[in-house]
């Protein structure tokens, strides 16, 4: 198996794995939900799927950010830039707050419904992504393969970052679109 198909892969199952998680029905019975004592109710009534669900979403983002690096490496062998290094950084230091955050949720549901847990590690976790999201995409405009994608990627995270700011929340779902799409293009080169 070559590189790009291997990068393709890792960028698509790490998708896959966030986004089975976030559209799991007990997505809905919990983050749709308004009421915290429902949310807790719901939460306690899944019993392990819970705590399967905080697997899947720590998989995706890890195995994504592993995908990351490869496009990364892929690029800098065929079109140098400036934005890779940054953006490697900012996806990989988007994972401590990432697990810590998912960690938090899956061990303290209770906490969590009610509000009582810090909300740094989300939002930590949710611009360094924005922000490694944006750098590759620039640094897929430099590149080889087509230029939607990076296109999507930067002005899609540029978005994300607006409504971000202006909402205080985003649902992390959305970052796996644009890295689902790039791994089927590594994966279809391949």
């Amino acid at each position: 198996m070559n590189s790009q198909r291997l990068t393709g892969i890792l960028l698509i199952l790490g998708a896959i794995s966030f986004l089975v998680a976030a559209f799991m029905p007990l997505s809905m019975a919990v983050y749709a939900e308004p009421s915290p004592e429902k949310r807790l109710e719901n939460i306690e009534a899944a019993g392990i799927v819970w705590h399967i669900q905080h697997i899947l979403f720590a998989t995706g983002i890890l195995v994504t950010i592993a995908g990351v690096v490869l496009v990364a490496a892929y690029f800098q062998r065929q079109s140098p830039s400036i934005w890779l290094l940054p953006a490697v950084l900012a996806f990989v230091a988007s994972a401590l707050p990432a697990i810590a955050w998912l960690y938090l949720r899956a061990v303290d549901p209770q906490g969590w419904t009610a509000g009582q847990q810090p909300t740094w590690t989300f939002l930590s976790y949710t611009f360094l992504t924005q922000v490694g999201l944006l750098l590759l995409g620039f640094a897929w405009l430099k590149g080889t393969l087509p230029r939607w994608p990076g296109w999507l990627m930067a002005g899609g995270a540029a978005l994300l970052f607006i409504l971000t700011v202006i909402t205080g929340d985003m649902p992390p779902f959305v970052y796996y679109l644009p890295t689902l799409i790039a791994g089927v293009i590594f994966y279809r080169r391949g």
